[in-house]
């Protein structure tokens, strides 16, 4: 998907869909549209650290609705990356947003396939001038979407779903 919007502008949408109450952002600097949106939703709280700060200590944030990595992978090496997402996948946030310049992290040896890999779907890209930047979003509500054949009326013994945990 190729957007020829601003990168702030994909990110307000994000958050007027979401609306979130606690809001984490790992980036280099402070981000102005970030701070903008919290200001004029007083009730939502911001957090914001760097991506090596971060971490150091991860537990400082904890029980955010969403959060987002702006321009941080691309001061990490690739495993202190992947170590950054899935700390906030699994243990901070059901849902991130991840803006990476592309160009950059290539050359520290990362691939698509490492964001899908950890369960994000690529939602938008952004091209400045020879800077190629991508959007990635995770989800968990929409991860992993209900099948019709994980239901009682689909099993073996119907009759014993709920019944019996193995």
């Amino acid at each position: 998907m190729e957007s020829g919007d601003n990168p702030a502008v994909h990110l307000i949408q994000i958050l007027e869909s979401r609306q979130p109450s606690v809001l984490l952002c790992v980036s280099r600097e402070p981000i102005a549209a970030l701070e903008d949106w919290q200001k004029a939703h007083p009730g939502c709280r911001l957090a914001q650290c760097s991506g090596p700060d971060f971490l150091a200590n991860p537990g400082q944030v904890a029980g955010c609705d969403l959060a987002i990595v702006c321009e941080a992978l691309e001061d990490l090496d690739r495993e202190a990356g992947l170590r950054l997402i899935g700390t906030l996948r699994n243990l901070l946030s059901p849902r991130l947003y991840i803006l990476v310049n592309q160009n950059v992290i290539e050359q520290k040896g990362w691939q698509e396939t490492d964001f899908f890999s950890l369960g994000l779907r690529h939602a938008a890209r952004f091209l400045r001038g020879d800077s190629d930047y991508r959007a990635w979003v995770y989800d968990i509500d929409d991860y992993n979407p209900r099948r019709t054949w994980n239901s009682p009326e689909h099993w073996a013994n119907p009759e014993n779903w709920g019944k019996y945990w193995w």
